[in-house]
């Protein structure tokens, strides 16, 4: 949603989904599910003394506006080449939303047309994700923990 970085989830069947959507790209890939700790203090800490940007999407119009962004093909360039020095925590969508964002970029983002947009893209069932924009934020904030290969 948020370009080229690095993205987790809290909810283990989002992660499978993604394992086996990504899995489908490349002929006899395995599926795996790397799991990672946030230092979530630290990022918090290091943020409120400047020395990290923390962005935090809710479930509206200024996510949506984000995301639907990062999802136009006509910006395609610029978020390829955009590094995010920092940590998004934000709703996540998915693959089959692209119509429905599509849509609303089409629109002229209208309070209907927000709430219409998130009631149909059903974010609850996709929850937060949180994006890593540079090495750099990977390394000081994550720790790996283990990796599951699923069938």
């Amino acid at each position: 949603d948020f370009g080229r970085g690095f993205y987790l989830t809290e909810i283990y069947d989002r992660a499978v989904s993604r394992a086996e959507e990504k899995a489908t790209l490349v002929e006899g890939s395995e599926k795996w599910i790397l799991v990672f700790e946030f230092d979530d203090e630290r990022a918090y800490a290091d943020a409120k003394n400047g020395k990290l940007q923390i962005k935090e999407y809710k479930e509206d119009k200024e996510w949506l506006d984000a995301v639907t962004m990062f999802w136009d093909d006509s910006l395609r360039e610029l978020w390829e080449n955009a590094k995010i020095e920092g940590i998004i925590i934000a709703p996540s969508s998915d693959a089959r939303t692209w119509e429905i964002l599509n849509a609303y970029r089409s629109s002229l983002r209208s309070r209907e047309d927000v709430e219409k947009a998130l009631r149909e893209l059903r974010l609850d069932i996709y929850g937060t994700q949180y994006f890593f924009g540079t090495d750099k934020v990977i390394m000081k904030y994550l720790k790996f923990v283990s990796a599951h290969r699923i069938e």
